[in-house]
């Protein structure tokens, strides 16, 4: 096996766009959802490894999209009674939501229905990446990722209903998940996890169970897990200094700025995020997230200590030499462009 499929122009589909397929079984054929930056397309088969797309009125794969430029993407599908409920990401003013149209054919498609969006999981670009929705014992559950890499997060909502998942809230909210990109198998009556490796390189299964909540973690648990994760070294300093509220909106300004440059010539973008005294400059390339680098905040907008991240070592360095280096000088700007040198986009 090999490439099975690229994108063609000529049906409309973006030049190298293909991503994210996810395959169904639907009686003696195939479905294969698939994003091309714009559309969610469809494309069938009988023997699950050689397709062909299913060509609309239009002449195209296309099924529908959420408009031009907000990058309709991550599609999946689930029948629930008589209706396929097909779900994806996308993010018209610049806000993530995971959203479902339904289809008792596969050709004619519901409006579009805002399923999930904003609550402690965020409303930036990225905040409902790779929708994932499965049924077990009268519920729905809903799997959204935030961010991938070493610091990947995934929330899981639980609902009776599979068109509401909440709105600007965490009602349905049932956990979190040190995870990106998951999806559940079933198999020989088993649950399994299938999820991206840290390092994106790959991917991991473990096998899933079901458990009941357990008790709320104390807050001050939550934030030694995660100084852990993003890698104080266990000293408790992150908590202890904290970025200001006003440098953090400058920070966002900048980085808006910068993405807004950058989007002209790349579908690539930064995502800031805060811990204690650091700020993490995670980057969004075709819809994927993972980390560029890690900055401490010394006081001062232009005196940012500096470390980029070693994906050898799932760390995070400020000594290790590295393309781009000369561009650090302390700045925001500075350390995004070393970012993209040293992981080009």
């Amino acid at each position: 096996m090999g490439i099975a499929m690229e994108a063609d122009p000529k049906l409309g589909e973006t030049a190298g766009g293909l991503q994210a397929p996810h395959v169904v079984r639907a009686g003696d054929r195939y479905l294969m959802f698939y994003g091309d930056w714009e559309n969610i397309c469809l494309a069938t088969s009988r023997d699950g490894k050689v397709f062909e797309r299913r060509l609309g009125v239009a002449g195209t794969p296309a099924l529908f999209s959420e408009g031009r430029g907000f990058n309709t993407r991550d599609a999946m599908a689930i029948r629930i009674g008589d209706l396929w409920h097909c779900y994806y990401t996308a993010y018209p003013e610049r806000k993530g939501a995971v959203y479902c149209r339904t289809s008792k054919d596969l050709r004619s498609w519901s409006e579009s229905k805002r399923v999930a969006f904003g609550g402690s999981a965020g409303t930036n670009p990225y905040s409902a990446e790779c929708p994932h929705v499965v049924a077990r014992e009268g519920y729905y559950y809903l799997f959204r990722t935030q961010r991938y890499g070493r610091d990947a997060q995934t929330s899981v909502y639980r609902s009776k209903d599979p068109l509401d998942f909440g709105i600007e809230d965490d009602k349905y909210l049932a956990c979190t998940l040190p995870v990106a990109a998951p999806e559940i198998i079933r198999h020989g009556g088993r649950d399994y996890i299938a999820c991206l490796l840290p390092s994106l390189k790959g991917i991991r299964i473990a096998r899933l169970r079901w458990v009941a909540k357990p008790s709320r973690i104390p807050e001050h648990g939550r934030r030694e897990v995660q100084t852990l994760r993003d890698g104080d070294g266990g000293g408790g300093d992150m908590a202890k200094k904290s970025i200001p509220d006003e440098v953090r909106e400058e920070v966002e300004q900048i980085v808006a700025r910068f993405n807004t440059k950058l989007s002209k010539r790349s579908q690539s973008s930064y995502v800031p995020r805060f811990k204690g005294q650091y700020l993490f400059l995670d980057r969004s390339d075709y819809g994927k997230i993972g980390p560029i680098c890690r900055l401490r905040y010394e006081g001062k907008m232009d005196k940012w200590s500096f470390a980029i991240f070693k994906y050898s070592s799932e760390t995070y360095s400020e000594d290790e030499f590295f393309p781009g280096q000369q561009h650090v000088d302390g700045s925001i700007e500075g350390a995004m462009k070393a970012g993209l040198e040293a992981y080009p986009a």
